[in-house]
């Protein structure tokens, strides 16, 4: 997890031998924790072993 940002809705993509993670993002600095549907970015990792993500 990200200790500054609310992390949500989570989504796979497998390709070739790496493994795409999607999510939905948002600053956790937001006043009001339902703002963070109005401020949201897609966060992108990519990991071969689910360790180093």
């Amino acid at each position: 997890s990200l200790p500054d940002k609310y992390l949500w809705d989570f989504w796979l993509v497998e390709e070739s031998s790496d493994y795409h993670l999607f999510y939905l993002q948002a600053p956790r600095s937001l006043k009001d924790p339902e703002e963070r549907h109005w401020n949201v970015s897609i966060g992108h990792a990519i990991t071969r072993d689910f360790g180093t993500v």
